[in-house]
């Protein structure tokens, strides 16, 4: 081989290892792809779902970093082997095409009537129908509810009889077991429970009537409705045709003995029937129902239901805290009228206190002023007399100073006499204004502790 053959070999050579690199298809990494309503697409690893949110791994440009992301904002969900992420480009992405058939959740979380509103299941129910989603599941999580509340619900469910409605449950228990009795079919969370429960306004016949009937309308057996409210019913499940049937009495496999009421658990649910199958989450809720995949639908029904059932939290905080406040300022209005003889006997009191008080006040000041007169009267004799020894010739020396002494213990004598004239009056008078002030400082803190009472 001649060296000029050698340059054209390994650029052949070269062509054709490339072109095997080419041929090898690029290896698909294990993820999931979440969409989100505003068309943002994560592709990664889901790490952790709940009721509320969705926490997810993602990877993107060769890094990964974690978002949470609200149910409310997701529009599907697809798991399994997603392509690794694509380098840098300048082209717009490809809008991911939801998988299976869209659904559209609503929540019916805590009682009926109280969280969970009849007015906002309404816009919610009317959200879902403008959605065209093909199910509508109903997330039901509810331990009762009122009488009239249910009735509302149940009557829109027997108005939207058009649309496929399916009930997800987690609890629902009294009142509002006839919601997911109302739906044609149920499922249930592992951890679910259906059945027995307090009636609210209703009473146990009411209840009874009331969920036979949505079990009828629900083509559920009406046994067990009854059983969730009469205590001497004796229920079991027995199979025909490979399939459970709920009979009253003993033969079969027990289900409710006599004595207690019927409480379902999600396993209870599905092994008599009642249930068609059970998912954890809601997500996953298309596996049971034999649907490969689904994306949710957009829509605001879920966030109608929550913000009502916050403001519906708010307005009874803010109607018990007012009528926390009506109460108190009734029982201090009853506490006041009760005291109310006792406080005029006081205030009586501090009135002939306060009179003493201003007479002794008054008697002082006129001692005080009697007083200062006496003094001023020494103090102006002694000065007239100094006046008149200053203006005498005095030959003596001697004597006039004996004059001056004299006149100083004249002054002197005479103002001690002044003091002890007055003096004990003065004391006397103090005396007594300290013991009124005394009183009316007792009969003050009386009051303020009868009247800081109730």
């Amino acid at each position: 081989m001649s060296d000029r053959m050698m340059p054209a070999r390994r650029a052949a050579a070269a062509l054709v290892l490339l072109a095997a690199v080419a041929a090898v298809p690029a290896r698909r990494a294990a993820g999931d792809t979440l969409t989100k309503t505003d068309g943002t697409v994560y592709t990664g690893r889901i790490l952790k779902e709940t009721p509320g949110r969705i926490t997810m791994e993602v990877h993107r440009y060769g890094a990964k970093y974690t978002v949470s992301v609200s149910r409310i904002q997701v529009r599907s969900i697809v798991r399994g082997d997603v392509p690794p992420a694509p380098a840098a480009s300048t082209r717009p992405a490809a809008t991911t095409v939801p998988s299976g058939p869209g659904y559209y959740p609503i929540p019916l979380i805590g009682r009926l009537g109280g969280e969970a509103l009849p007015d906002a299941f309404a816009k919610a129910l009317a959200d879902a129908r403008a959605s065209k989603a093909d199910v509508i599941v109903l997330y039901v999580n509810s331990g009762g509810g009122t009488a009239a509340a249910t009735d509302r619900l149940v009557g829109m469910l027997a108005a939207a009889a058009d649309l496929r409605v399916v009930a997800y449950v987690r609890q629902a228990e009294g009142p509002a077991a006839a919601i997911a009795l109302r739906c044609k079919q149920i499922y249930v969370a592992g951890a679910g429970v259906i059945g027995a429960g307090t009636g609210g306004d209703l009473s146990r016949a009411d209840l009874r009537a009331m969920l036979v009937a949505a079990a009828e309308a629900g083509g559920h057996p009406t046994l067990l409705a009854q059983g969730m409210t009469d205590p001497d019913l004796e229920l079991a499940v027995a199979t025909q045709d490979d399939r459970p049937v709920v009979t009253e009495g003993t033969a079969g496999r027990p289900l409710k003995a006599a004595g207690g009421l019927l409480t379902l658990t999600g396993t209870e649910a599905v092994e008599c029937g009642l249930a068609r199958g059970a998912s954890e989450t809601l997500e996953a809720l298309h596996a049971p129902m034999g649907l490969k995949a689904w994306h949710k639908v957009s829509g605001a029904g879920w966030a109608m239901m929550v913000q009502a059932a916050r403001e519906q939290r708010l307005a009874r905080t803010r109607d018990r805290r007012e009528q926390s406040r009506e109460e108190a300022e009734e029982r201090r209005r009853a506490y006041l009228e009760r005291i109310a003889p006792r406080l005029a006997e006081i205030d009586k009191e501090l009135d002939a206190v306060r009179r003493k008080g201003k007479a002794a006040e008054a008697e002082k000041a006129d001692l005080q002023a009697r007083y200062d007169k006496e003094i001023k009267k020494v103090h102006n004799d002694y000065e007239r007399r100094m006046r008149q020894l200053r203006r005498r010739d005095h030959d003596d020396g001697h004597d006039y100073h004996r004059q001056r002494r004299r006149a100083r213990e004249d002054r002197d004598r005479r103002l001690e006499g002044l003091k002890k004239r007055f003096g004990p009056q003065a004391a006397r008078i103090q005396s007594a204004i300290r013991g009124l002030y005394g009183q009316m400082t007792k009969l003050q803190k009386k009051r303020e502790r009868l009247t800081s009472g109730g």
